[in-house]
């Protein structure tokens, strides 16, 4: 029996509705802890956690079109998850089985944010990073920019644990799931993609950990960190600010800032100097060239293939948000190039990081 229209747009306003909801959900779900260290210098946590900007609003501001861009909601890439329970239920169309492919949202940049600190905090890190006047080869600014990047990915993980928490129990979800002809059990999916996504979190926190020590260590900070940067004019913008898995094993704090005017962007690879990193990277020339090679890889697939980069970036960090004007203009990506991503996200194999 076909389905009369006004019914069926019934279903899709409804659905389309649902999947805001949700994001919104996951936008202010996480309840943890300020994850500034409590210094002196800073004074004490104030009672709530801020609705902060992971990349500042400063820096999306040019890659915006009427205040709005596109990211992709990495709870349903099966990379961050392994888990395919998330990856319809923040679709904009909940009514088809678009299992295949993951489209990205469309976001007012004002909405672009984590709970990941609390107000007094803010300001130290997050809000310089967002500064018009950043200064991308000072240590003391590339510190601070990779220590929001780390710290904005523990939030992203634990705004989607807790996320999963909430949802728990939920009929809607059940429905959803026994919609969409799915077997086996909801909450038992659920449970997995949130051990995946706790297990991911765990080696993140211990990152982070060590990055806390150096804000803290305010005199080491900037003897303590190695960076590479570089400039690219891409072929579709973006702006990132996440840890970035070159390799599975050890992350990097990964910062792509769009210019003010134009079409260049600057790229800032840092990480901490360590005995476990040098050793790591060994093999690679040392940590500087191989900052450099990642910074190197990044420029070259932006500049000559933004498929393939769009998909490294969902692949290899948390975070990013692209040019909705030029992700739609079909003289940078055809709309086969377009389906080739969204079927690539959806069927990315997840990695162990």
């Amino acid at each position: 029996m076909r389905i009369p229209r006004n019914y069926r747009n019934a279903a899709l306003n409804a659905s389309k509705a649902k999947a805001r909801e949700l994001r919104e959900a996951i936008r202010t779900a996480r309840t943890g802890p300020c994850l500034i260290p409590l210094n002196e210098e800073d004074g004490p946590c104030s009672p709530e956690l801020n609705n902060c900007h992971l990349i500042g609003i400063n820096h999306l501001k040019p890659i915006a079109k009427n205040g709005h861009v596109y990211e992709w909601d990495m709870i349903q890439i099966p990379s961050v998850t392994n888990n395919w329970i998330f990856h319809g239920t923040l679709s904009e169309d909940l009514t088809q089985n678009s299992f295949g492919e993951i489209h990205p949202a469309d976001i007012n940049i004002q909405k672009c944010t984590r709970r990941a600190v609390c107000k007094t905090h803010d300001g130290p890190v997050f809000r310089v990073a967002d500064r018009l006047d950043l200064d991308t080869e000072a240590p003391e600014h590339q510190f601070k920019m990779g220590f929001r990047a780390i710290a904005g990915s523990l939030a992203l993980l634990e705004s989607l644990i807790d996320f999963t928490k909430g949802i728990s129990g939920e009929a809607w979800l059940n429905e959803f799931w026994v919609s969409k002809g799915l077997a086996g059990d909801v909450e038992r999916h659920l449970d997995n993609g949130r051990h995946i996504l706790e297990r991911r979190a765990r080696g993140i926190q211990k990152e982070l950990a060590r990055w806390q020590e150096l804000y803290l260590a305010k005199d080491q900070r900037e003897s303590r960190i190695i960076s590479s940067v570089g400039t690219m004019t891409p072929m579709i913008r973006v702006a990132c600010s996440s840890i970035y898995y070159p390799r599975p094993g050890k992350g990097v704090a990964l910062n792509i800032i769009p210019a003010q005017t134009g079409r260049k962007a600057t790229i800032v690879v840092t990480t901490r100097k360590s005995k476990s990193i040098v050793e790591h990277f060994r093999g690679h020339g040392g940590q500087k060239s191989a900052l450099s090679g990642i910074r190197d890889q990044i420029k070259l697939l932006f500049e000559e293939d933004p498929e393939t980069a769009i998909v490294q970036l969902a692949q290899n960090t948390l975070h990013f948000l692209v040019s909705k004007e030029d992700f739609d203009n079909p003289n940078i990506l055809t709309e086969t190039q377009r389906h080739t991503i969204a079927v690539s996200m959806a069927n990315t194999l997840h990695v162990e990081n």
